[in-house]
């Protein structure tokens, strides 16, 4: 099933969002993308099910590079409301591929790099099932137009 909201699928795609339809357009150019890279403070574990996600939606490999910051304890700080021994940031960098599969981390709780061997067969292997931007670029089947008429975005009626 397409997504009925293509700006939002450039969303996905590309990972960041496109701000008006001729930058979305502009967006489709990447669409060949090899590797997307995103370094984040988030170390949660909604963050990790991002990364696949976005790997997968764009069928390319995600490298996220997450810091670490000691717990405030160790920084001597205090933070309020901190557990002082829980660290700050607790990392999560992590490498996965099109197939949204983790090929290297989490890495957690430590300072490290994360390294995976990269086959780029792969990507050819992940867009068989789905061409993140090929069938939607067929001018001799799509077009679209854009009304740029100034609209009220709430209208009330009887």
């Amino acid at each position: 099933m397409e997504n009925p909201v293509p700006m939002q699928k450039d969303h996905i795609k590309f990972g960041y969002p496109a701000t008006s339809l001729a930058d979305a357009r502009s967006r489709r150019d990447e669409a060949k993308r090899l590797l997307w890279c995103a370094p984040t403070v988030d170390e949660r574990d909604i963050w990790q099910c991002s990364m696949r996600h976005i790997a997968h939606e764009g069928r390319c490999f995600v490298v996220s590079a997450c810091q670490i910051q000691p717990s405030p304890a160790e920084l001597g700080i205090d933070v309020p409301g901190w557990d002082g021994d829980r660290p700050l940031i607790n990392g999560g960098s992590v490498i996965v591929g099109p197939l949204g599969d983790v090929l290297a981390g989490p890495l957690r709780g430590q300072a490290g790099l994360v390294v995976a061997e990269i086959d780029t067969d792969d990507l050819v292997r992940a867009r068989y099932d789905f061409d993140v931007v090929g069938h939607y670029a067929r001018p001799d089947v799509f077009s679209l137009s854009v009304d740029e008429r100034a609209k009220r975005s709430v209208e009330f009626k009887d």
